[in-house]
């Protein structure tokens, strides 16, 4: 079995993902169990810890990052998917208003901890 991870520059934009892909169809599928990972677009999990500390300094910039967080995953979907635009854009929506609930429920509890950090990274990488 063999595992390939893919995020970054590699989910980039649509000649990284034409690449991918090339990597991907090389692997005898029949034969050979294959699991692919991805992870991140280019600078999202950045985007993800500088919101973290924004939270943790009290810092109002952190509804910019996740408008620019959401806005790259949409300018994403535009650029690469022709078609089923609508139904990928609404599942990006239901993930902003699960970080803007994330968001506001450590808002409400006063802060970052190490815990909300973790929580943060984990579930929107």
């Amino acid at each position: 079995m063999e595992v390939l991870k893919f995020g970054g520059s590699s989910v980039s934009s649509e000649v990284s993902l034409k690449n991918m892909l090339k990597i991907v169809n090389n692997y005898d599928l029949e034969n050979e169990p294959l699991i692919i990972v991805v992870s991140a677009l280019k600078g999202i999990t950045n985007e993800l810890v500088n919101l973290t500390k924004l939270l943790k300094d009290g810092n109002q910039e952190y509804a910019k990052v996740i408008r620019t967080i959401f806005e790259k995953h949409k300018e994403f979907i535009n650029v690469i998917f022709k078609e089923e635009q609508t139904e990928l854009l609404r599942k990006i929506k239901l993930v902003e208003n699960d970080l803007l609930e994330s968001v506001s429920n450590i808002l409400k509890n006063g802060g970052t901890s190490d815990k909300d950090y973790d929580k943060i990274l984990r579930k929107f990488i």
